[in-house]
């Protein structure tokens, strides 16, 4: 359950609790198996070196465009990567996670297909779930094939919109935990926020204190993390209020 308790604090930090609009997060390795997918532990071969998530905020959405430089140091090996999809709601109203606006995901150069599937629990009706307790999640993953060179690079790329978790503002939810699925610490990342859109940084709040910030335009604002583990369901939130 400790997960879940995770999930829930990411998202009431956000200043959130009902929330069918799914929040994006790192790729990670996962089993798919007979009756879902689930997340594999800590890959033994694999790295993830860096990876850079750009995050353009418009008026109504926010469009997230990720890149991760993964690193085998193993021989070739092909594995299942998924895009976590979530969502969390009250189990009287909660219907499931909607869509995302557009997805994209590419190996290299070469756009590739991905299929949905569940994790296991989410896979239970909501409203069987709904009778252990009155909040539910709805877990989801994004999956395709990816072949990892042996001893070399490879690299990923996902870029999606989606609407923003409104309440008293509007937040934008990253969950870049999911990268500590792949050997060892990550490297480096890289979070761009591009507020142009919305009238500049000043308006927005963004909860990564533990980050090195740098201020590159007016309207863009960068941190970055290094050789760093995060936990599971560590969350970015970027907030702005609305007039």
């Amino acid at each position: 359950m400790t997960g879940i308790r995770q999930l829930v604090a990411c998202f009431l930090i956000a200043g959130l609790f009902l929330v069918p609009s799914p929040a994006g997060a790192d790729d990670a390795p996962v089993w798919i198996m007979a009756g879902g997918a689930a997340p594999k532990c800590a890959h033994r071969t694999i790295r993830m070196d860096a990876e850079q998530v750009t995050i353009l905020l418009h008026m109504d959405s926010y469009t997230v465009d990720a890149i991760f430089h993964f690193f085998n140091t193993g021989d070739t090996t092909t594995e299942w990567v998924g895009f976590p999809k979530r969502g969390m709601g009250y189990s009287g109203t909660f219907t499931g996670t909607t869509d995302f606006i557009r997805f994209q995901t590419w190996v290299g150069q070469e756009e590739v297909l991905f299929r949905e599937e569940r994790d296991f629990w989410s896979r239970i009706p909501i409203f069987v779930r709904g009778l252990f307790s009155n909040i539910v999640t709805d877990n989801r993953w994004l999956v395709k094939q990816v072949t990892f060179a042996g001893h070399g690079e490879t690299v990923t790329r996902v870029r999606y919109e989606t609407h923003y978790h409104v309440t008293e503002g509007k937040s934008a939810l990253y969950i870049y935990g999911t990268g500590s699925h792949w050997e060892g610490n990550i490297g480096k990342a890289t979070f761009i926020i591009d507020a142009s859109e919305i009238g500049g940084t000043g308006k927005i709040r963004v909860n990564l204190p533990e980050a090195s910030r740098q201020q590159v335009t007016g309207n863009t604002v960068s941190y970055e993390l290094r050789d760093f583990e995060p936990h599971p369901n560590a969350c970015l939130k970027v907030f702005f209020p609305v007039p």
